[in-house]
């Protein structure tokens, strides 16, 4: 078998936001004959815009109405999100797992983390209260999110100086078997090989759900001109 080590991977398709350019200064993506000057994002959690969904454009979808509704999302990588009814307040609409060939499909910190910043929502206080705030919510919210899972076997972790054992593996072991069957579930539309997966989240049975609340702000720029963007994004039912 082969050792595979655990990465953070963020690969985007980032679509600028009217505001950003101007407004933050953060980053430059170029245009049309116009390469781009920085196209790497350095997020340190404080800095503005201060969430994901603004850093990589999503805002613009949400101001067409459109939160990932009607898609499905697979994470694949070595354990499983956690999801359903007992697993985070963000991902108990996250119920569809599949653990590839000889992997026992653990629940898993990194797994979760990336599956909250995907399609993270917290279902139940939407219904509750009606609303969640962007900073809230995953980048696409009502996408069907699903976990794929291809450890085989997740290594010990080294000792902390003080000797102490931490409780969270950074690597693991993984098979051709374990990485094939589990792409092969998520990719493999053939019926006869996959049975489809009931992909009817509940969102989208939400009358009313999604819709976008925006309240906007004026600022003035360095160059005495004026700037306009969103105070905050609510997502409602």
């Amino acid at each position: 078998m082969r050792r595979s080590t655990t990465r953070f991977v963020c690969a985007a398709a980032l679509v600028c936001a009217p505001w950003a350019s101007t407004a933050w200064g953060i980053y430059d993506l170029g245009g049309t004959d116009r390469p781009a000057k920085n196209a790497v994002i350095t997020f340190d959690g404080t800095n503005a815009p201060g969430y994901v969904n603004n850093l990589v454009g999503a805002t613009t979808f949400y101001q067409a109405g459109i939160f990932g509704e009607l898609t499905i999302s697979a994470n694949i990588e070595a354990g499983a999100i956690w999801g359903g009814a007992s697993g985070h307040e963000d991902l108990t609409l996250s119920t569809f797992s599949y653990a590839g060939t000889g992997a026992p499909g653990e629940v898993d910190r990194h797994a979760t983390w990336v599956g909250s910043v995907l399609g993270g929502l917290n279902y139940n206080r939407l219904l509750s209260t009606g609303d969640n705030f962007i900073t809230e919510f995953g980048i696409a919210p009502a996408t069907f999110l699903a976990s794929g899972a291809v450890a085989t076997k997740w290594e010990p972790p080294p000792q902390n100086p003080d000797m102490s054992i931490p409780s969270y593996s950074g690597s693991f072991d993984t098979s051709q078997a374990a990485i094939y069957s589990t792409y092969n579930r998520f990719t493999n539309t053939n019926t006869a090989v996959n049975p489809t997966i009931n992909a009817q989240s509940p969102i989208w049975r939400c009358r009313g759900c999604p819709s976008v609340s925006m309240a906007w702000r004026t600022s003035s720029t360095a160059a005495g001109g004026s700037t306009i963007r969103p105070e905050s994004t609510i997502l409602r039912r």
